[in-house]
């Protein structure tokens, strides 16, 4: 039986597992919850890593073995990289002949540039910026969670709402629309309420608190109260601020010759209002790039990585069959 070629695109909310030939036709596309081993218990991690690959096998009519790369949120050097090939592993299911991890924003650059130079800007649950020139240089502005980092992401833009909200609320910052919207989403009446939701009452029940990518949710209220309220423009643009800042020092480290292809990932990144706003960024900071959507998604970047980690020789035409057989799947 031929070979099979795994990719994973681990993210802070979802995990996608895509399996695939040699040839780059895709046998199956499954969407599990979050692998970040940063922000959930380890056995949680290996549940949603055996939900999603069984049900990926089952699209597929194959087992789970072959080779496999992983591309995970919260993977930030060699010794997380062999935690979480560690957790892999560990589940029973997983036959993996080779394993390979990398943080998620390597699988998303290669993807979403189809293996050419230039930069990603990942802006989901999480945010991240890595580039890299042909001679394999390569520079990451961000990606360091969210208690030090993740400025311009989801959970940034929704926990600057919150604190708009409560800050409202008790009159300690202008009135905002965001009040509402948030107090409705987290179904509390009053500033106080908050904390108890966050932190023992989440939507997974009864002393579950919210995770990082729940929290993360409220983000579209930013988006939608923007255009009318001052406080949700100003979130905004700080948010955008942050993803210029990444892609400004990313392009400036690796000194590409004129406007690099910059390729946008995540549901932050390629919502319009902060696409329109980080396109404002830049030219404030008079950076040179050319904001895309991907070519292919971070699952099918993992997939062409599998096939060189199994010494497969680069072919376009691998790439091009992925994207053919991809449609309509993810």
């Amino acid at each position: 039986m031929e070979k099979i070629y795994w990719g994973v695109d681990g993210g802070g909310t979802r995990t996608r597992v895509l399996a695939a030939d040699g040839q780059g036709r895709v046998l199956a596309f499954a969407v599990g919850g979050s692998t970040n081993f940063n922000t959930l218990p380890a056995g949680q991690v290996q549940l949603h890593l055996r939900e999603t690959f069984e049900e990926a096998a089952r699209q597929a009519g194959v087992a789970v073995e072959g080779v496999a790369v992983l591309g995970v949120a919260g993977v930030n050097n060699e010794a997380d990289r062999r935690t979480f090939a560690a957790l892999v592993a560990g589940v029973s299911v997983l036959n993996f002949s080779t394993i390979e991890v990398h943080n998620d924003t390597v699988t998303a650059l290669v993807g979403g540039l189809g293996g050419k130079e230039g930069a990603v800007l990942i802006a989901g649950t999480g945010s991240n910026c890595l580039g890299r020139r042909e001679d394999g240089r390569t520079w990451q502005a961000g990606g360091l969670e969210s208690l030090i980092d993740d400025g311009g992401s989801g959970f940034d833009l929704a926990r600057q709402a919150m604190v708009a909200a409560t800050r409202a609320a008790d009159r300690r910052g202008p009135a905002t629309t965001l009040q509402a919207r948030v107090f409705e989403a987290l179904r509390v009446a009053s500033a106080g309420e908050v904390p108890r939701r966050l932190h023992f009452e989440g939507p997974d029940g009864p002393g579950r608190p919210m995770t990082k990518g729940q929290i993360a949710a409220l983000a579209p209220l930013v988006f939608e109260e923007a255009l009318r309220d001052p406080v949700a423009a100003a979130i905004l643009e700080r948010g955008a601020e942050e993803l210029g800042l990444m892609v400004e020092t990313v392009l400036r480290e690796l000194a590409f010759p004129g406007a690099a292809p910059v390729c946008l990932v995540g549901g932050v990144a390629q919502n319009p209002r902060m696409r329109a706003a980080l396109e404002e960024s830049l030219a404030r900071r008079r950076v040179e790039a050319r904001l895309q959507l991907p070519e292919l998604p971070p699952a099918a970047g993992a997939v062409l990585l599998a096939c060189g980690a199994a010494g497969l020789a680069p072919d376009e035409g691998r790439a091009r069959r992925l994207a053919e057989t991809l449609a309509g799947r993810a």
